[in-house]
């Protein structure tokens, strides 16, 4: 059994994330190793994670489209990520749940991938704060369906309201909820 790095292995790193914007056709997927750059070699600096959102096709151009939240330590199609979402496959009502290691460009249960949006760059602190707004976000949906009848908020409301949240907070650019909501929504 070998011992483990207390040190973080070097993350790919793409050229530019910003340009990481719309579905499969056009995006590069080429990445590079860059080794991060420690003044002090016993407390490495932290990696920056990618926010991303990302969306499903649904089975009709009527329905909606599935949206989760991403996190990633690198900026390509070959990226592995951690994926928050709601989902209210059982009871009806909406439960968030998380899904490590899952390729960012890999298809849903729900639907086929049908695309992503960088969010922006975020650090430890909205890391660690990620799955606390998920379920908070999952409450304050439900909350809203039991007052305007049962599916009148959904994955798209539960999205908007966590990226509000870390916009407010500064843990996350300004902006991102701009760049949500243009997302598509239908289809």
């Amino acid at each position: 059994m070998g011992l483990s790095s207390p040190f973080p292995v070097p993350a790919p790193i793409c050229n530019s994330p910003s340009q990481y914007t719309e579905g499969p056709a056009g995006v590069s997927s080429a990445c590079t190793y860059t080794a991060p750059q420690h003044t002090n070699t016993s407390f490495p600096s932290a990696m920056g994670a990618y926010l991303w959102l990302v969306w499903y096709n649904a089975a009709s151009k009527l329905l909606p489209k599935h949206w989760t939240l991403a996190v990633t330590y690198e900026a390509c199609d070959r990226a592995y990520a951690t994926v928050y979402e709601v989902s209210n496959e059982l009871s009806g009502f909406y439960q968030s749940r998380v899904i490590r290691r899952v390729h960012l460009t890999s298809n849903h249960p729900s639907g086929a991938y049908g695309g992503r949006i960088l969010l922006g760059e975020v650090n430890d602190n909205a890391l660690c704060s990620l799955e606390a707004y998920s379920d908070t976000a999952a409450e304050l949906v439900n909350s809203q369906n039991r007052k305007r009848g049962q599916n009148s908020s959904n994955c798209h409301d539960w999205a908007l309201i966590i990226v509000r949240s870390l916009e407010d907070a500064l843990l996350l650019p300004q902006g991102a909820l701009a760049r949500l909501e243009k997302c598509p929504r239908v289809g």
